[in-house]
């Protein structure tokens, strides 16, 4: 692989992080947009992937499955606020606080913003 400087990539080391779990908030807050996009079909049997013989001996559970989240269009927080407080008027939350849940759950992840380089930190940079 070559880089954008001209260097060439030989190899890669992946390093393993620790898996985020998100909090009884966040998932309430997913679950609720999941019902507003009617997204149903993110939720997974567990028996899903399992032999045959063993898919009779468990029961027709149904999980979150995170792989399937990220593929939610999210209508705009505004949105999604709205429909929260109508359907779960103890919920007071606000919009950041709904991005900042969806982001972490892997539904909407915020582009990162250019950093605007003022004239005086150029000039800094430059010496």
């Amino acid at each position: 692989m070559l880089l954008k400087d001209g260097r060439r990539l030989r190899a890669v080391e992946v390093e393993p992080t620790g898996l985020h779990s998100p909090s009884a908030l966040d998932e309430r807050i997913l679950r609720h947009m999941i019902a507003l996009t009617k997204s149903w079909h993110c939720y997974r049997s567990i028996r899903e992937g399992l032999p045959e013989d063993l898919q009779h001996q468990l029961p027709d559970l149904r999980a979150l499955d995170y792989s399937r989240v990220r593929t939610i269009q999210a209508p705009l927080l505004k949105v999604i606020r709205g429909y929260i407080e109508q359907n779960d008027p103890q919920l007071r939350i606000s919009n950041q606080k709904i991005a900042d849940a969806l982001a972490r759950c892997g539904v909407r992840v915020p582009r990162r913003r250019p950093r605007s380089v003022t004239p005086r930190a150029a000039a800094r940079a430059t010496n």
